[in-house]
């Protein structure tokens, strides 16, 4: 319990100061060490000197008539700030200094006990200030004395730079000070250390002064200053403060302005770290720049303090006046790793896990059920939920000087795109991280990227995964060879993972007669005269089956062989002649069932997304180098006149244009053989029941009723939908679920090295 200064000058709680006056009068002359030589005294004297010290200053009583001496010690309102800003301190008071100054700066037991107390005067004694002063001279002839009131010295300042994690959570600053301290003879000083505690309270503003009275350098003549630190705000490298606003201020650095648009697309991202417990606005600005300068169109506000960790938001921003919309995806991830030990007790953050406890309930494998899914067919984009498990990598090529890499992971599935967190200076990291992704198509495309986290520019790649989501088994813990960005080859390093994959079969089948979710994390083609060789060899082998059966007719048409001509013309007319329309799908059925039996003997339809053979992608695509300048570089462009720079342009996206006919052509093509091949099980099943239904009606329902039904519904087909809605082909939408050639070579699984095999080929590599 605190000390009770009233009782100490024998007063009670609400004294006036001039009973304050008198009471410390009256004690601090009983108890001076120079007239009261019993034991106990000289603490009794510090007592009362402390006493008065706090009632007689008016904010320090204050403070102790509402807190007590604990709300003194804390420096005011319970371990706040005093009133203004201000922090007391009345320990270690000098109690002969108080009744100096209170009695005038002359003892009054000098004349009696020759004390070392005095303020120079010889051979005589002050007065008390209430009867004014006088001195007996040499000759004892009285003569008047005016007493000298100390005078305080200026405060000394301070600037005290704080960052901002310490003004958003709060710190304890302790600050050294040197400075003069009376001895006490009080007339000499000698140098003395003392250390002041801060306490910086959360959200405090720039410019808060916290003062410590009379801490600066003791004099005989004045009191000493006070000492005044004065908050300022550290700069801070990424965010800034107003007020108690925090500002972010990123530049987006587009490749290339959107020209002659109203609705740009821009397909891009950056990402940026932050340790603040509560997320700032992001400011956003959007320019044209048709005249060469950057005219301002609209600003834009997004709140990001609402958004759920690990998941990616739809955010569509309002800029102002309305200028416009911006859709943004924001995702605030990388904050939460995985905190568990292992058997051994080790931390987990540098041993990965054997097992890592899975996110998915019961409800949700419920949930995905056919049955459930039959009482309530909507939303009908909930498809499915996709847990990924990141336990480690290792072989990792190192990005820094050092030999070494700060790896972290990206996770992408469609529009969601979440991340690990970072581990520094290792080719071996373990993040023993996982994920729950919402899967609105069961056909998307799960991709893990590493790279090596720099803070001084773009983050470096260094290695990727595809994954089919249909090729995902449930449960298995696998390790997984990296891949170059375009996932074509081999590169050094290994990821391991663990997948679990829960869907509605009902959902998905509607889901691919839709259109396919919009990737919105793309890679801008560029014009590439291999690419276009490549395209045109795609077509040429897709062809060659066409190609050969047109010869085939030829040379039946040229009766070279004429039992084999008969035999046709005499086929050929049999199947006209009985021929019906349902026998249609029967014949793709029948071709079908053909692979089925070939896939089978080859053991490869269980294994969907099943790899081309050496020998196909050989003939294929030949090899071509990957231009890693797609995601990093900026393409620095000279100076050059714009009608020769415009005519350039115009003839790049020509090519470009003719570039993406001729991969549309060989990729359809491509899709059309793996349906029949059964590149997809799934979908090559689904067309199988389909062929079996288009079948049957077409056998039991003349040709024209089907035809008005379809052109109806083509017609109808936009009632009761949104403003916002886009007429789709269905048929287009299933064909868009399967994979060309190139996108198979893209998820193929390609061997594992070990640690030893990866050496011995960086060996080679290094020699050559």
């Amino acid at each position: 319990m605190g000390k009770d200064f009233y009782k100490i000058l024998g007063l009670s709680k609400g004294a006036s100061d001039e009973d304050i006056k008198k009471a410390y009068r009256k004690l601090a002359l009983k108890y001076h060490p120079d007239k009261n030589k019993e034991p106990g005294a000289e603490e009794k004297f510090k007592e009362v000197a402390e006493a008065y010290e706090v009632l007689s200053d008016p904010k320090k009583k204050e403070i102790f008539d509402k807190y007590g001496e604990e709300g003194l010690k804390a420096g005011g309102g319970g371990g706040g700030a005093g009133p203004g800003g201000q922090q007391f301190f009345y320990s270690n008071v000098d109690p002969h200094q108080t009744f100096r100054m209170f009695f005038g700066g002359a003892d009054p037991f000098a004349m009696f006990f020759g004390g070392d107390d005095d303020d120079g005067s010889s051979g005589g004694f002050s007065a008390f200030p209430a009867m004014g002063g006088f001195n007996f001279g040499s000759h004892g002839a009285p003569r008047m004395q005016t007493s000298r009131k100390k005078t305080q010295d200026p405060p000394i300042e301070h600037e005290l730079f704080v960052s901002l994690e310490e003004i958003a959570t709060g710190a304890t600053k302790k600050m050294k000070i040197s400075r003069k301290v009376l001895n006490p003879d009080t007339h000499t000083t000698r140098i003395e250390d003392k250390v002041l505690t801060i306490d910086i309270k959360p959200g405090w503003k720039q410019g808060t002064k916290i003062t410590f009275p009379r801490e600066g350098d003791q004099s005989p003549t004045s009191i000493p200053a006070d000492i005044i630190f004065i908050i300022k705000d550290k700069p801070h490298p990424t965010f800034r403060r107003d007020g108690s606003d925090i500002i972010y201020t990123a530049k987006i650095n587009l490749k290339e302005t959107i020209k002659s648009t109203l609705k740009p697309e821009w397909y891009q991202s950056f990402m940026y770290d932050t340790t603040l417990s509560e997320l700032p606005p992001l400011e956003l600005a959007v320019f044209d720049d048709t005249s060469g300068t950057e005219d301002l169109i609209g600003r834009g506000l997004c709140n990001l303090a609402h958004l759920d960790e690990e998941r990616t938001h739809l955010m569509p921003v309002d800029l102002e006046d309305g200028a416009g919309i911006i859709d943004l995806f924001v995702t605030i991830t990388g904050t939460t790793p995985l905190q568990e030990a292992t058997n051994d007790g080790e931390s987990s953050a540098n041993v990965a896990l054997d097992f890592i406890p899975s996110k998915l309930s019961d409800e949700d494998i419920k949930h995905y059920s056919f049955f459930n899914t039959l009482r309530s067919i909507v939303p009908i984009f909930d498809v499915g939920k996709l847990e990924i498990k990141i336990y480690q990598a290792r072989d990792l090529s190192a990005k820094d000087i050092s030999g070494k890499s700060d790896p972290f992971c990206v996770v992408e599935l469609d529009s969601s795109r979440l991340r690990t967190h970072t581990i520094y200076k290792t080719l071996d990291p373990v993040w023993n991280k996982s994920f729950v992704i919402p899967v609105q198509d069961i056909h998307s495309i799960l991709q893990l990227t590493i790279y090596d986290e720099d803070t001084n520019k773009n983050n470096d790649f260094v290695g990727k995964v595809v994954i089919p989501l249909l090729t995902i088994k449930n449960g298995e813990k696998k390790w997984i060879a990296l891949k170059d960005r375009k996932c074509m080859s081999l590169v050094k390093g290994a990821i391991e993972i663990e997948a679990t994959f829960i869907y509605t079969n009902l959902k998905a089948v509607i889901r691919t007669f839709n259109p396919r979710q919009q990737e919105y994390y793309q890679i801008t083609e560029k014009f590439s005269p291999i690419a276009i060789k490549q395209h045109v060899t795609r077509i040429r082998n897709m062809l060659k089956g066409t190609v050969d059966v047109v010869k085939f007719i030829d040379y039946c048409f040229r009766w070279e062989n004429p039992r084999l001509s008969f035999s046709v013309l005499m086929v050929t007319l049999v199947f006209i002649w009985n021929f019906e329309l349902y026998m249609l799908p029967c014949i793709l059925l029948f071709l079908l069932a053909r692979n089925v039996i070939a896939e089978y003997r080859r053991n490869r339809l269980r294994k969907s997304q099943s790899s081309l053979d050496d020998e196909t992608i050989s003939d294929i695509v030949q090899p071509a180098p990957v231009d890693e300048e797609i995601l990093d570089d900026d393409i620095n462009t000279k100076e050059q006149k714009v009608s020769f720079t415009g005519v350039i342009q115009s003839i790049q996206d020509t090519v470009m244009e003719i570039q993406g006919y001729i991969d549309s052509v060989a990729s359809t093509l491509e899709r059309i053989k793996n349906l029949f091949n059964f590149a997809v099980p799934w979908l090559s099943i689904l067309f199988i029941i389909l062929l079996i239904l288009v079948g049957i009606g077409l056998y039991y329902i003349p040709l024209r009723y089907l035809i008005i039904a379809v052109v109806i519904r083509e017609f109808t087909k936009r009632f009761g939908k949104p403003k916002d809605f886009t007429p789709n082909n269905e048929l287009a939408d299933f064909m868009s679920r399967l994979p060309s050639d190139i996108e198979l070579m893209r998820y193929r699984e390609l061997k594992v090295l070990s640690p030893s095999s990866t050496r011995k080929i960086n060996k080679r590599s290094t020699t050559k």
